[in-house]
């Protein structure tokens, strides 16, 4: 009977006896069951150089859960597969971590999103969690709905996401996941709603005020935001390292040559440290040492094609763009 028939067998039979692997050449190693309860058996081994299966003094390496329900050992992390390399592995805790987490969240999410009368912005929140949010609108919704516009997010696109944070596994809830997983993520889904709805109603409002600012900076097409994007964009998409600027600054017109780091940044101003020395003087005659903006910006050439024009107007200052400089 082949090896792996064999190892089958024991995991699956209600015999406890130890189960040993002749490597040969005086390898062994020893598998032991242990039953944990009804539904699991815990597995260890050790392995033995010495022509021997089992030792005084010996120190057993926990190897995997063997679930009874479904026929799989989890959590082996390869042990077996040396050995046996048709026995199956499945997942182990991390990864079930992973899965907790992501289910749960889409779940609590999926709850979120179709209860609106439950789950509303209209609904009243803690004294705190207006504290909260009052310092999100002053200090960070300007700065993530900037970040949002940049990496080429619409207000209209974003939707609630959840909080839920899986608090990780003990020996009774990483059984129970095994046996239903379907079941557990409905329970954790339904705790985290009873015990944190202030919560989810503050990032709703938060969600409200980001989608606003959001908006506001889509629409505003005269905010000096639409162009640092425009010119960001036409650098990195032409792959170029050094290309040909044309600027109207103070009522004059300039030209330079200029690396590309600074034009790729996310800045309300350009430096001219990237302008080569020669017409960087050039450059310090007409404008002293400011620095130059991208409204200033009229015109961007690469190899003799233009990748970037628009007139200069006058400057707007852009709220939510120092929060990121």
């Amino acid at each position: 009977m082949p090896i792996n028939t064999k190892f089958k067998e024991w995991l699956e039979s209600d015999s406890y006896k130890h189960f040993v692997f002749d490597e040969g050449q005086t390898t062994m190693t020893t598998f032991i069951k242990v039953q944990k309860n009804d539904d699991f058996d815990y597995l260890f081994s050790r392995t033995y150089y010495s022509g021997s299966h089992i030792e005084r003094d010996d120190f057993l390496s926990f190897c995997g859960m063997y679930c009874k329900k479904d026929g799989q050992i989890y959590c082996a992390y390869n042990h077996f597969k040396r050995l046996f390399p048709e026995i199956d592995e499945n997942k182990g805790q991390y990864q079930m971590a992973d899965e907790v987490q992501r289910y749960t969240s889409g779940k609590v999410g999926y709850v979120v999103l179709n209860n609106p009368d439950i789950y509303s912005t209209l609904r009243p929140i803690s004294e705190q969690a207006e504290k909260k949010l009052n310092e999100y609108n002053e200090c960070y919704v300007k700065g993530e709905a900037t970040d949002n516009f940049f990496a080429g997010v619409y207000a209209d696109s974003l939707e609630y996401e959840s909080n839920y944070q899986f608090k990780g596994w003990n020996e009774e809830n990483l059984l129970e996941y095994i046996l239903n997983p379907g079941q557990f993520i409905d329970d954790e889904a339904e705790r985290y709603l009873e015990e944190h709805l202030d919560d989810i109603l503050l990032d709703l409002r938060k969600l409200e005020s980001l989608k606003e600012h959001l908006a506001e900076i889509e629409n505003d097409k005269t905010s000096s935001l639409h162009r640092i994007k425009a010119i960001k964009k036409a650098v990195e998409d032409s792959g170029a390292q050094t290309v040909k600027v044309t600027i109207f600054k103070n009522g004059l017109e300039f030209s330079f040559k200029t690396a590309t780091d600074t034009l790729r940044r996310i800045h309300s101003i350009y430096s001219r440290w990237d302008i080569p020395a020669a017409e960087r003087r050039e450059y310090e005659n007409l404008f002293k040492y400011d620095s130059y903006r991208p409204e200033e910006v009229r015109e961007i050439m690469y190899r003799g094609h233009k990748i970037y024009s628009a007139e200069p107007y006058e400057h707007v200052q852009t709220e939510g763009l120092n929060q990121i400089m």
